[in-house]
């Protein structure tokens, strides 16, 4: 590498203001230290774990291990930076330039310019190579205090001297972590010093933990697999239109992809390629030397995009040449014993630094190969690129794949006439792929990703396949969408790509610990136990083989995956991506990328892929083509309350309603048709509210979801006091009681509420659906044209006992008039429990627990909060469940008008925003048309419909689906235990139609909503 000229200019860094005061210089005995790698001028920090190392031993080091070492954090656990971290976070490049400018510096100084360019040539390049670490930079003094620093003579040659003596060492890395470079020192300096997330379990703790959850039988392997054979599954059509035998696999992080394709290898024949970076951390563990061949560019040359199409060839051709002399040393087998053998070989000896030693010489042995294949094949003709086949001998590759085949089917006689199995015979898995995305230069939509899948297409008739699965890469990397793809022939519709798959299924680790066997009560559905179990398996397995640490510190685990990152200061350090990820895992915001097909906006579709990228969000299904993506927050406790606990951080100020402008205004989201979505975020609010107050402001060690009543959350959402409201609707026995009376008392209610669920039908806000909502701490967002209610809040009464007779509800009614209207109780009445089948009317004790009911009428200036009251229970109760002229329920009745701090504790702190919220205000089938598929996309949809799939994954004994009602043209059933009329009369402040009347005749007006 060339040396950096000496009169180069510092760096562009960010600008601070100078220090008033210069820091004072250490002796020179800091150079007689032990190690001077680890010397830090101005600090005793000692780096004793990274011992400076001559390139000959950097080498030999990586051969043994087969993979680099793993790297330190960045931050410790107070936040502050890490120097061993940033060490290992610097870019390489940017370390030899800074090596090789102190190498040239060292020497005698001979003159003032001499010195002035030495001295401006360290700046630079240690500023250099610190920019690489954004938040480290702003710590970074500018030239002009690095050389007040060194003003003094008697300085200035310490500091050459020591130069000297680090040169003799052979590197001066320990230099720019030492004070001399920064003006705060490390130990101090904290860019972040509000809110830091770090899982402080022990490292160690943390491998084994996955090491071992690897190890454990997989879930509904059965179904899993079925689904992804169903997916690769061909027909002759299929490969003559394909363009090439290949798709990615696409889902957001812990969701299980590793682990479906090795369980799919136990009945697949599969070669395992895992491509993971030397600064990522994981397991399975990486084949460096294959990423190293694979991912190799040579920057200097502009025709590599065809040396790079030789290299991937020869790779192919190799791997399945060697993979055949493999097989074939089993002996005497059948193919089912073959694939066993060959799955064992290739995982034997795994760790979570390194892979095991056959493994490592098997892609050492096809590596050797793949250079001798390479120096056969020619360059790729002339042409354009997009047109050019990779260069190689098509046969060749071909008879490799043949051989392996009749490897694997020993006593069987495989030739070119034998015909293809539906399900190709050689899988091949690329993991963490997106090491093979970069691009050869700028303005290129070349990489060696699209030279590997030029080479795949050599196997269209070689009966294998392969798969491309990352969770750390741009999903339109691996799956552009037709009009973004770089080959002609998908562009102009003549091929196409395969869709994704994503279809892994959910709540797999509630199999043998479901609701209603294993948990029964509110605090068993509120512990981390049954918590981390729900979701993606990710959670679970880290529980269940983690440590009491690890255990501990799965919320802070969760936050940290959930923001992809580890620090915040404040909301101004949120990302648009960051808040949309918090928000969308309380409130059910879905992406509705099919909106702006028509003119295909690059940005739109980037967001909602960055999403599921890097914000735990579910990808449902990529269409045909790659057009859309359907995403959504699925229901996953542990993942809201992880964005609870960052919501209401003191510290961090989360600001809802101006987040929630801000994503509705950034992405594609319908916000409600009456601004159900506000009242929902008011909900939230006031649960963080009661939260915080019960947990604070961070989680407690090992803590989870806090428990709270009803009367706690309502508290926080109205300002006025309801204790001594009597209910307008009442049981003939709860006609004098007041609200404090029931609600008030500790143990009557048992609330777990920590987001919402959107229900995808009618029928599925129901009492017996809704239970099991409660278990998973959601409240239930109706469905579109959902009769009576919008918001179903449900909660237990006097017993913490999950049963539906202990089951009561907040009843949530949204209207958005354009100005203030009367209270309705037509309103009131389309919300009688018996009415929407809250409650079984066939059950005679049904109605015994109280519920609460309440009409938002956002529009309008002036706002109001009252309580309801009525001519007659029957004008806010269907008469025709009365039981001897009363109510079979209890209610309390509320209008809230308008958006005011006087009335609603939300709009207290930001009145304005909310209203500016309230004001900003085509069915489709979503799931597969494959069986297989779709069972595993329902799962990841729990409480979404009455389908059992939804439900059979973690409920013990799941609701049955309601038969279709008959509909008569009167009443549409027969009445019971007598009672009057049914009527759409007057409340005193409401505006019915008139006087109560045949309940045939007028049943349509009073249902309408």
């Amino acid at each position: 590498m060339s040396k950096r000229p000496a009169s180069r200019s510092p760096p562009l860094v960010p600008s601070f203001p100078l220090s008033q005061d210069s820091a004072s210089f250490p002796s020179i005995a800091a150079a007689e230290l032990e190690d001077p790698f680890i010397v830090g001028l101005g600090s005793s920090t000692q780096l004793t774990s990274m011992r400076p190392q001559t390139k000959k031993q950097k080498v030999e080091s990586a051969d043994d291990s087969g993979t680099a070492p793993r790297e330190p954090p960045l931050f410790k656990s107070d936040g502050t930076f890490a120097p061993e971290g940033i060490l290992a976070s610097l870019d390489q490049k940017a370390i030899e330039e800074f090596n090789d400018t102190l190498a040239f510096a060292a020497g005698r100084v001979k003159s003032d310019v001499e010195l002035e360019n030495k001295l401006s040539a360290i700046h630079a390049t240690a500023g250099d190579a610190l920019e690489t670490i954004p938040k480290l930079s702003s710590n970074v003094i500018e030239k002009k205090e690095f050389r007040q620093r060194l003003s003094d003579p008697g300085k200035r040659r310490e500091f050459f001297k020591l130069l000297k003596d680090l040169e003799q060492k052979g590197d001066f890395r320990g230099l720019i972590v030492g004070d001399l470079f920064f003006k705060e020192p490390l130990n101090k300096f904290n860019p972040n010093p509000k809110v830091v997330i770090v899982d402080e379990s022990p490292e160690q703790d943390q491998h084994d933990a996955t090491t071992r959850s690897w190890v454990t039988d997989f879930v509904d392997s059965e179904m899993a697999t079925k689904a992804l054979e169903d997916h690769i599954r061909r027909t002759p059509n299929q490969v003559t239109k394909r363009y090439g035998p290949f798709c990615p696999i696409i889902q957001s992080s812990g969701m299980g992809k590793s682990r479906l394709l090795d369980e799919f290898a136990k009945n697949h024949f599969s070669i395992p390629i895992n491509l993971r970076g030397p600064n990522s951390k994981g397991f399975p563990p990486p084949d460096a030397n294959v990423r190293d061949y694979l991912t190799y560019i040579d920057e200097d040359n502009p025709e590599y995009s065809k040396v790079s199409g030789v290299r991937m060839y020869a790779f192919l051709r190799a791997l399945l040449s060697h993979a055949t002399t493999v097989v074939k040393s089993f002996g005497d087998r059948d193919r089912m014993e073959r694939i066993a053998l060959f799955r064992e070989y290739m995982a034997e000896g795994h760790s979570m630094k390194s892979v095991g030693g056959r493994r490592k010489l098997f892609y050492d042995e096809v590596l050797k190969e793949a250079v001798k294949f390479q120096k056969e094949a020619p360059l790729a003709g002339k042409g354009s690129p997009s047109k050019q086949e990779v260069p190689g001998d098509k046969t060749r590759l071909f008879e490799a794949a043949l051989a392996l085949r009749q490897a694997l089917y020993s006593s069987i006689i495989i030739d070119e006439g034998t015909e293809l199995p539906a399900i190709p015979d050689i899988i091949i898995t690329f993991d963490e792929a997106h090491e093979l995305t970069k691009k050869f230069g700028a303005g290129s939509s070349l990489s060696n990703f699209t030279q590997l899948r030029r080479a795949l297409r050599m196997l269209h008739e070689g009966s294998a396949y392969a798969f491309f699965l990352s969770t750390d890469s741009k999903i339109s990397e691996f799956a552009p969408t037709q009009h973004r793809d770089s080959s002609n022939r998908i562009l102009d519709g003549d091929l196409f790509l395969d869709r994704p798959f994503s279809a892994l299924g959910f709540d797999q680790l509630m199999t043998s610990r479901k609701i209603g066997a294993a948990f029964r009560t509110i605090e068993d559905v509120t512990s981390m136990e049954c918590i981390a179990h729900m979701g993606r398996p990710l959670w679970g397995s880290r529980y269940d083989h983690g440590s009491e640490e690890v255990k501990d510190q799965l919320l802070r685990f969760a936050q940290n995956k959930l923001i992809c990152g580890g620090v915040l200061r404040s909301k101004d350090d949120l990302t648009e991506a960051q808040m949309f990820a918090l928000v969308s895992q309380r409130l059910p915001l879905d992406i509705n990328s099919a909106r702006y097909m028509t003119y295909w906006p690059a940005e739109i579709e980037e967001k909602a892929h960055k999403q599921v990228e890097s914000h735990m969000r579910i990808c449902l299904e990529v269409s045909q083509g790659h057009e859309y993506m359907l995403s959504f927050s699925a229901s996953e406790p542990l993942l809201s309350e992880a964005a609870s606990v960052l919501m209401r951080a003191d510290d961090l100020g989360f600001d809802l309603p101006l987040v929630l402008q801000t994503v509705l205004s950034g992405y594609c989201i319908s916000q409600g048709d009456r601004g159900e979505l506000v009242v929902a975020a008011f909900f939230t609010w006031a649960r963080d509210k009661v939260a915080a107050a019960k947990h604070g402001s961070a989680p407690s060690r090992g803590g989870c979801s806090p428990i709270f009543s009803v009367r706690e959350l309502l508290s926080k959402l109205f300002v006025s006091s309801m204790d001594h409201h009597c209910p307008p609707v009442a049981r003939q026995e709860d006609v004098t009681k007041t609200y404090k009376d029931m609600f008030g008392s500790d143990g009557q209610t048992f609330m777990h509420f920590n987001h919402f669920i959107k229900a995808l039908e009618i029928n599925v806000v129901r009492q017996e659906y809704l239970l099991y909502y409660l278990s998973r701490g959601a409240g239930a967002f109706g469905a579109r044209c959902q009769p009576g209610v919008d918001l179903v809040i449900p909660y237990l009464y006097k017993s913490g006992e999950l049963e539906t007779k202990n089951l009561g509800y907040i009843l949530v009614q949204v209207k958005l008039y354009s100005t203030k209207v009367s209270p309705s109780a037509a309103l009131f009445r389309n919300m009688d429990p018996f009415h929407l089948k809250l409650f079984d009317s066939k059950d005679p004790d049904a109605g015994a627990v109280p519920i609460i009911r309440i009409v938002f009428s956002l529009g309008g200036d002036e706002a109001s909060f009252q309580q309801m009251s009525y001519d007659s229970a029957a004008d806010a109760a269907y008469d025709y469940y009365f039981v001897n002229g009363h109510p079979r329920f209890t209610s309390f009745d509320y209008w809230c008008s308008g958006i005011s701090g006087e009335t609603l504790g939300p709009a207290a702190e930001s009145s304005a925003q909310w209203v500016a919220l309230a004001r900003t205000a085509c069915d489709r089938a979503i799931f597969s048309e494959t069986a297989s598929a779709e069972s595993m996309q329902r799962k990841t949809y729990p409480c979404g419909s009455t389908v059992l799939t939804h439900w059979r994954e973690w409920v013990h004994n799941p609701p049955s689906p309601p038969e279709p009602e008959e509909k008569d043209s009167n009443s549409g059933a027969k009445r019971e235990n007598g009672g009057g009329k049914r009527g759409t009369g007057n409340g005193k402040k409401g505006t019915g139609n008139g006087k109560k009347g045949n309940p045939g005749a007028s049943k349509g007006k009073q249902r309408a909503t």
